[in-house]
This record gives C-alpha cells, sequence and structure tokens, in this order.
C-alpha cells in the first residue's frame, strides 16, 4: 500500500464507450483497520461502481488475491488485471488464467501497463461485462447470455440473480434469451460446516431489517459480524434488533472457537487463504527453483537482512543519505541564497522608497526565498528515498526496522514518515495516516 489516503481520477475513449478510471490507494485488503482499507470501502459502497477493476501484481498471487476474496464476498462485478505479467513469464511460471478465472469466477486479463499489453483485452473484457454478464463457462470464458432453464440448470450453483444497483429479482424475472444486465456472478467461498452454518444463522437475524442491505449483502455484513468489523458493527447497531445480532453472533463465535479450536476471525482468514491456495494449486507452477543456486537478488538479501549486518548496514545507508542531502545540498542552497540576495539588492536600488519596494522585497522575495532556499535539500532527500523504495530496500528496511519500532507501540513501516519528516514534516505528517494505530 502506498503513503496516500487521495484518489486520482482518469477517463479515456475505447469503441464508443467512455470509461471513468478512479484510481484507489493501493491496499491488500479492505478490512477497514487502516485509512486507505475504509477509504477504498467506503467509496465502492457509496459510489457503487459498474466494475471493480482489481489490478493483481503477478510476482506475489497468494497475497495478493486475499482482495479478491473479499470483493468475492461483497458479491461486486468485477475483472482481474493480473499486472508485469512479462516478469512473471521470464521467472518461468506457468499459471492456466482460464481455469483460474473458472475457479475464483472472475475474468482474469494478463496485462503489461507500462507497455500497454493487454489494455486493449482488459478494456474489451470490462465492456462484456458492463453490457451482458460477468458468468463464467465450464471454459473459464465470459457468456452473453442464457436462458432461463438452461440459467437454472447449469449455473444456480453459481450465480445470483441481482440488480447491479440491488434490486433483487428472482428467476422468473427471467424471459427468454436476453443479455444478462441484471445477473451477477456469485460463487461463495465455502468457510467449511460450521462457519457456513455460522452465517447462515446470522443471516436469518438480519433478515428481518428491511434496507439492511444497501450497502452489503447479508452474507457480507454475516462474515465482517464475525471479523468484529467496526464499520460493519457500526452499521448494524442502527438495526431494530441489534442486540439479537450480537447474541447471535457471539454464539456462533464461540461454537466456531469450540469446533475449529481457532477465533472466528482466524478461522476465516484461514479459509480464505485455503481457497486461494487451493485455487492455486491446480493452476499455478512456479519454476523450480534450485536452493543451492543463488540470484543476484537473494545474495543481497541475505547480507542487507543479516542477523548482524542489518542494522549496521541500515545506520551506513541512511548516513550516506543524509551527508548527501546536506553536502551536496549546500551548493544549490548557496547559489539560491545568493540569487535571492542579488534580486533584493536590485530591486533596492532601482525602486523608489514606498510600500509597494517593501511589499516586494522584504515581504515576497525574503517570504519564498527563506523557503526555496531548503528545496535542494528535500529534492535529494527525496530522490535517495525514491532510489531505496525502487530498489526494493525500503521493504526490507521496514522489516528491519519492525522489531525496534514495536518497542515503542509502532509498525515498522511507520519509519517511513519518520524518515520523510527529516526533509518536510507536511508530507511526513500525511503519510503518518497510513499507520494503522
Amino acid at each position: 500500500s502506498g503513503v496516500t489516503v487521495d484518489v486520482k481520477k482518469g477517463n479515456c475513449s475505447y469503441k464508443g464507450y467512455r470509461f471513468n478510471f478512479v484510481d484507489l490507494p493501493g491496499t491488500y485488503s479492505i478490512s477497514a483497520f487502516s485509512p486507505e482499507e475504509r477509504l477504498v470501502r467506503r467509496h465502492i459502497v457509496d459510489e457503487k461502481p459498474d466494475i471493480v477493476l482489481n489490478v493483481i501484481d503477478s510476482g506475489n498471487l497468494e497475497r495478493n488475491m486475499y482482495l479478491t476474496t473479499q470483493l468475492i464476498d461483497m458479491n461486486l462485478r468485477s475483472v482481474i488485471a493480473l499486472n508485469f505479467y512479462d516478469e512473471f513469464e521470464h521467472r518461468g511460471d506457468k499459471l492456466d488464467i482460464d481455469a483460474l478465472g473458472k475457479l475464483i469466477g472472475i475474468p482474469i486479463v494478463p496485462t503489461v501497463a507500462a507497455r500497454r499489453q493487454g489494455i486493449d483485452e482488459l478494456l474489451d473484457t470490462m465492456i462484456k461485462i458492463y453490457e451482458s454478464s460477468d458468468i463464467i463457462d465450464p471454459d473459464g470464458r465470459l457468456i452473453d447470455s442464457v436462458k432461463d432453464d438452461e440459467l437454472i440448470e447449469r449455473y444456480h450453483h453459481l450465480i445470483e440473480l441481482e440488480h447491479r444497483h440491488g434490486k433483487k429479482h428472482s428467476a422468473s424475472d427471467i424471459e427468454g434469451n436476453r443479455p444478462l444486465h441484471s445477473i451477477v456472478r456469485h460463487i461463495h467461498i465455502n468457510y467449511g460446516s460450521t462457519i457456513e452454518k455460522a452465517i447462515g444463522n446470522i443471516k436469518k437475524i438480519l433478515s428481518a431489517n428491511e434496507g439492511a442491505y444497501d450497502s452489503f449483502t447479508p452474507r457480507y455484513i454475516a462474515i465482517a459480524l464475525l471479523q468484529h468489523d467496526k464499520d460493519i458493527e457500526g452499521l448494524v447497531a442502527c438495526f431494530a434488533n441489534y442486540d439479537d445480532v450480537v447474541k447471535c453472533r457471539d454464539e456462533e463465535e464461540k461454537k466456531i472457537e469450540a469446533e475449529l479450536r481457532s477465533p472466528a476471525v482466524n478461522a476465516i482468514m484461514d479459509a480464505k487463504y485455503g481457497f486461494i491456495a487451493g485455487a492455486l494449486k491446480e493452476t499455478f507452477e512456479p519454476v523450480e527453483v534450485d536452493p543451492n543456486v543463488f540470484t543476484p537478488t537473494t545474495r543481497i538479501d541475505k547480507i542487507v537482512t543479516n542477523k548482524y549486518l542489518a542494522y549496521p548496514i541500515f545506520a551506513l545507508i541512511i548516513y550516506l543519505m543524509f551527508q548527501a542531502t546536506f553536502s551536496l545540498g549546500q551548493y544549490p542552497m548557496d547559489w539560491i541564497d545568493s540569487g535571492v540576495e542579488v534580486l533584493s539588492g536590485w530591486l533596492r536600488s532601482a525602486m523608489p522608497d514606498g510600500m509597494l519596494k517593501d511589499l516586494l522585497i522584504d515581504g515576497i522575495i525574503s517570504g519564498v526565498g527563506a523557503v526555496i532556499v531548503f528545496l535542494p535539500n528535500i529534492l535529494i532527500l527525496y530522490f535517495c528515498m525514491t532510489i531505496l523504495d525502487a530498489s526494493g530496500y525500503m521493504a526490507r528496511a521496514a522489516f528491519i526496522m519492525d522489531r525496534l519500532m514495536h518497542k515503542i507501540g509502532l509498525h515498522g513501516k511507520s519509519f517511513i514518515p519518520l524518515m520523510m519528516g527529516f526533509g518536510c514534516s507536511v508530507p511526513a505528517m500525511m503519510a503518518t495516516r497510513t499507520i494503522e494505530n
């Protein structure tokens, strides 16, 4: 995830369609434990996008697909862009994309965004989902339309009839052969009999509340309650039978813990990763790596994360970064300072005395000069941090600092805003919004 909780918007035209994209903060889940997670989920709920484009880094499928399981629980129309696919193939890994799409019920398009590879196919897939359906056929491909009988017979275990804006339909609402504008792919993740029974019992209690599902599906609410999601608990607090819902949740939670010997939140998380691992086991074939062969990356990792060398190397890198910032930055600082003095002196001799002269020299030029004189230091510091981030060392530094930062109640990645504060306090304070607690 990034250091911002803002959104970026863009648009494009393709085959007569106008695409309005909203780029949400990068996150591995929408469990509402951090500001960016809350923002992503709140945007999806409030804005009700026609399609959720889930961009996944192909470098670590198991970790990056956890968010996909949550989107499945929310029953959203979505498509997966499997990015950095060129690096994936370069490593020698193999993936049956159609089979994986069939197993998770979401179309997957391999992309290399930096070179626009796969973008047209991705847009075509999004158009097909928007105009027709996101039901996956037995071969893992999107289908345009099905007849009612065929729908009930072949896809009853995969789909639920639902209007894209929340209006419910029964099977009898689908007449003849029509594009599936109101049919949404609905594959449930099977959490096992114990958890599924708990979800069903909570859903029964929730069903007594009209309008309870305007924002979330009942299944998602039930799962989130078992995970003690604070936002969902706040939503349920408005229900007339709130006490009954909480009582039912607590009872089911105890049953899960007694039968599975694990808290409900951990059991659900394990089931999600089990679903991901099972799907990847059937479709993903990683290249076999000889443990005796070390790549340059693994060699460097062994050095920079070494038990004894990690902290001295970290201290040396930080020292060199600050040395470069203030030593190299001193030269442009002196140039800017001299330039401001020359400009002020020239205006002082060229302009007659008066309020305008005082405003320009003592106000605008002196004020702006006092700020921009530090610009070289800030630019050099952020340039160094960008290099560290691009090289992957920043993530390793967060790992190295984790134990030390935990002693003051912070996560290892909290050192990033701490470092940014040496350059400029404002972006550093903004970056602290990504800290969970």
